[in-house]
């Protein structure tokens, strides 16, 4: 478990080094290389995904596949996309393609999903 330092206006490339010596997940969001905004903030353990906003202006969709509904939100919200969610868990299909370029009518629609992984069951005769 790791408690994350402060990273805005730290330079994008030190900060990524950083969270991968701690073996986490860095989503870079915008063209920039200062970042002036991430999630989670606290506490994060390792194989966390780290969301870093840059100060860059040409920002693109990523590929939110496995992203929870927290982080979806987060971002979403952050860069006011409209998005729909249907579902509980994870992000499992979204329907605008990643590297879409970020636009004031983008309508997002994401499914998410449980990852329960289900036990087969035998039925003995």
């Amino acid at each position: 478990q790791y408690t994350l330092d402060n990273y805005i206006n730290k330079n994008k490339d030190i900060v990524i080094k950083q969270l991968q010596e701690k073996r986490l997940n860095a989503i870079i969001i915008g063209d920039g290389n200062t970042i002036i905004d991430y999630y989670p903030k606290g506490k994060v353990v390792s194989n966390d995904r780290i969301i870093l906003i840059t100060n860059g202006q040409n920002i693109t969709l990523p590929n939110m596949t496995n992203w929870s509904k927290r982080e979806a939100k987060y971002l979403l919200d952050y860069l006011n996309i409209k998005y729909t969610l249907t579902g509980n868990g994870y992000v499992k299909t979204q329907n605008i393609k990643e590297g879409t370029p970020i636009t004031p009518d983008m309508d997002l629609q994401l499914t998410l999903e449980n990852k329960v992984t289900k036990k087969e069951e035998t039925k003995k005769e």
